[in-house]
């Protein structure tokens, strides 16, 4: 999963950097700190992502996850409301930059935790007894209780 985590935050780092090069090339919104937003969305999910191989197993997770994402959000606005009171010369084309990392690093997080997932689904499979039979002959769990 290591390898999972280092394919899912250099892809979301490139495309926040080509982001911030197109905001800045092609339109008014030129920032020279973007590579700060960059890092700072770096250092939270290298932050977030080995909690989250951590707990996977954990009857908790889901609540984790809320947890997390929930804070990633907060401190977002927190930072983007922070920056239009402190430096409202460069709050627009801050948070132009800003909000599309925000973006791309949650989409790429997102697919991050969905095969971490998915991974731990599969592997808690193999350990069950199969109970598909009864599904699969068209039989419900309700109807197949009441004949006992």
């Amino acid at each position: 999963m290591l390898r999972a985590f280092a394919f899912n935050i250099v892809p979301a780092g490139m495309v926040s950097a080509g982001i911030s090069l197109t905001l800045n090339h092609f339109t008014g919104l030129c920032l020279m700190y973007w590579p700060w937003t960059v890092l700072y969305f770096a250092a939270f999910v290298s932050v977030l992502y080995p909690l989250s191989m951590q707990r996977v197993k954990d009857k908790d997770f889901t609540a984790f996850l809320l947890f997390a994402l929930s804070l990633k959000m907060i401190l977002a606005f927190c930072i983007i409301l922070l920056c239009a009171f402190l430096v409202r010369a460069w709050f627009g084309a801050f948070s132009a930059h800003f909000l599309a990392h925000f973006v791309v690093f949650t989409v790429f997080e997102l697919v991050f935790l969905l095969k971490l997932i998915r991974a731990q689904a599969r592997s808690g499979e193999a350990g069950r007894p199969d109970q598909s039979g009864i599904r699969a002959r068209g039989v419900s769990d309700r109807s197949a209780n009441s004949d006992r």
